[in-house]
């Protein structure tokens, strides 16, 4: 998923290592990717980004069905990224499971509208 903000680009993914994926298999762990740019704005904000998932039958974050990432980003700040593992529950119990992610922007007067990725169970 990506987002486009004033002054920074968000990327927001599901890995198995360094490589994207939408298809994950039940009793593996992944990583759940949160990546920005340099922030090139000159005014400083706090992005919120939320990660929701319908319920943990099937994939859960460590934190459960919901995975909150804030961080605040001054003038000229280098990009980041910041991972949260990511498991899929054994036994399969669907055949597909969603990711929901919204994007709070402390500095933006509208505010960019939420994303999913839709995962493939294996």
């Amino acid at each position: 998923m990506k987002f486009r903000l004033a002054g920074i680009s968000l990327d927001v993914d599901v890995k198995d290592g360094h490589a994207i994926v939408n298809k994950v298999r039940p009793g593996r762990s992944y990583g759940h990717v949160v990546q920005t740019t340099k922030y090139h704005h000159l005014v400083p904000t706090n992005l919120t980004i939320t990660s929701n998932l319908n319920d943990t039958v099937q994939l859960q974050f460590n934190s459960g069905s919901t995975w909150i990432f804030a961080k605040q980003f001054q003038p000229k700040d280098p990009g980041t990224q910041k991972n949260e593992p990511l498991q899929c529950i054994t036994p399969r119990a669907r055949s597909q499971d969603q990711i929901v992610v919204s994007v709070q922007d402390s500095s933006a007067t509208k505010q960019p509208n939420p994303q999913s990725d839709l995962l493939t169970i294996l």
